[in-house]
């Protein structure tokens, strides 16, 4: 991917996500992951929208399989934030980062450690 070759890079993982659902199942937690990768790569392709749909299923899966409060589903959260952020859609930036942010600070993991002060200062900016 790094690359540029983001055809050849959605291609492998659009079959990586179909023998991996053939195997694991629909709703395996890995398949979210892959999705994340492949709304990354619609992102660096600028075709937000994809990105935003592949997201919102990736979402739907970190949810199901790890909880609202995970860190995966936060990790989406920031994925979907940067997108409207670059698309100019501030208010649903800010709403993801929120999210986000109240994702992290729920998390044990997390508290008081310079990546929950990194979300709200991108909170800030936007």
């Amino acid at each position: 991917m790094e690359a540029g070759n983001y055809k050849d890079a959605l291609s492998l993982l659009e079959k990586s996500l179909k023998m991996n659902k053939q195997i694991l199942g629909e709703t395996h937690a890995s398949n979210a992951q892959i999705l994340l990768v492949i709304g990354q790569v619609y992102t660096r392709q600028k075709d937000f929208e994809r990105a935003l749909n592949v997201l919102a299923d990736a979402w739907e899966l970190f949810d199901l399989n790890h909880g609202k409060n995970s860190e995966q589903v936060g990790n989406c959260f920031l994925e979907i934030a940067a997108i409207h952020h670059r698309k100019k859609d501030f208010q649903e930036a800010i709403n993801f980062q929120s999210k986000a942010l109240d994702v992290f600070s729920s998390l044990e993991k997390f508290s008081n450690t310079e990546f929950l002060a990194a979300i709200s200062i991108t909170l800030a900016e936007i």
